[in-house]
């Protein structure tokens, strides 16, 4: 394990009272004071190294087992993590794919049968993984497109889970209950069409911000049915970083290629552009977190700074440091970040060096820990264990990354 020295806090009791900031201690006798704790965060690559790049770029998630599965992307199999011994293993089939089976975005989804689910990328099939078993098998049609489904998944109300095409030209729903697949919706043309994962509305319908598609894609799992809905962003590549559901029921994803943060009303089922404009393309592509005082964080991609959006004010700023990366490589931050116990946010490094930690208490950002070397170090989005600790696969590093906050 590796401490981070920035994030060392002494903290000092006098008799059993603690001490105030304000506090000197030097005034104080030195009988009356003791260390209390040392907090720090903690940082680890766990696992055998592996080569390869792109092996896992879709979103871990924690199981009722307390293990983390990650569906391979250009690794062949499936992996679980145990958390308490940081071991890991592979599972499954081997999965038969041209390039990533399943993608940075389309993260799987835990279905209230235990299983996960993932949607196939360049896989021909959805894959389910089965905890208790400790398997994993294909289900459903054989699909062809290329580059299916990339957008992350949601678990609707009655059960199924449905993603957003990419290169398929329809959403797809996986039923839990039957492990069936099928598509529905009208047929979309074009490629890289919905990129960023979707939310679940208190009305129970799902929104998905546009990539290339040009409009918010909104499905009725009650109706079966979906539908485009506001304005057209136009093509390009507007909106890759995962959606959040804000406490006053509105929707807010960060911009890529577009250039401000779009709001979704799922009452109004309206969507429209809030805060300044921001320069630039690829912006944003790693999903956001909803931080404890209500306000959204975004890692940046290709934006040099942090994003701060606060759905109260409907307002957007760019906030931190400003963090380096090689001119000539991508993505600083791709992987969606994790919130941890103690409040603060963890995004794993694409193409920047280090881990960003975002603390929303303190309105500030700092980076932490080693400083990796590779690119296209982890896209695959986090996931937080039941002890704390937060585990990112690997896609083009070697090993797990483990941070305990």
């Amino acid at each position: 394990w590796g401490l981070d020295a920035e994030l060392v806090e002494l903290r000092l009791l006098c008799g059993r009272r603690l001490l105030g900031e304000a506090e000197a201690v030097g005034d104080l006798p030195s009988s009356h004071l003791q260390a209390l704790c040392v907090k720090s965060t903690a940082f680890a690559m766990l696992g055998p190294e592996t080569p390869g790049v792109e092996k896992y770029l879709s979103g871990g998630v924690f199981a009722p087992n307390g293990s983390i599965y990650f569906a391979p992307g250009r690794a062949r199999h499936t992996m679980r993590i145990d958390p308490a011994s940081g071991a890991s293993a592979t599972l499954g089939p081997e999965i038969q794919a041209e390039g990533s089976a399943y993608s940075a975005k389309s993260g799987g989804v835990l279905a209230p049968n235990g299983k996960i689910y993932f949607a196939p990328f360049e896989a021909q099939q959805a894959l389910c993984i089965d905890p208790e078993a400790n398997s994993a098998e294909l289900i459903g049609p054989e699909f062809t497109d290329q580059f299916k489904y990339s957008a992350g998944g949601v678990l609707a109300l009655n059960g199924r889970i449905y993603f957003a095409p990419s290169g398929a030209s329809r959403a797809l729903w996986i039923d839990p209950k039957t492990n069936t697949v099928g598509l529905l919706g009208p047929k979309l043309d074009g490629f890289s069409k919905y990129m960023a994962r979707g939310v679940l509305a208190p009305n129970g319908k799902i929104f998905f911000a546009p990539a290339s598609a040009g409009r918010v894609l909104c499905i009725d799992p009650e109706a079966g049915a979906a539908e485009l809905i506001g304005p057209d962003f136009g093509g390009g590549y507007s909106y890759a970083a995962g959606g959040v559901l804000a406490r006053n029921g509105k929707i807010y994803f960060a911009p890529a290629g577009a250039s401000r943060v779009l709001c979704v009303d799922p009452e109004a089922c309206s969507s429209e552009p809030v805060g300044p404009d921001l320069p630039g393309n690829l912006k944003y592509v790693a999903g956001g977190v909803l931080a404890a005082n209500g306000k959204i964080y975004f890692a940046p991609s290709h934006a040099s700074r942090a994003l701060c959006v606060d759905p109260e004010t409907s307002s957007a700023e760019m906030f931190g440091p400003e963090i380096p990366m090689d001119s000539r490589r991508s993505s600083r931050y791709a992987a969606g970040g994790v919130l941890a116990a103690t409040g603060k946010i963890y995004f794993a490094p694409c193409n920047a060096r280090r881990v960003l930690c975002i603390d929303p208490a303190a309105e500030s950002s700092k980076l932490l820990g080693p400083e990796l070397q590779k690119s296209s170090l982890y896209m695959a989005d986090g996931a937080l264990a039941s002890n704390g600790k937060i585990f990112f696969a690997p896609s083009s590093a070697a090993q797990i990354l483990c941070i305990d906050p």
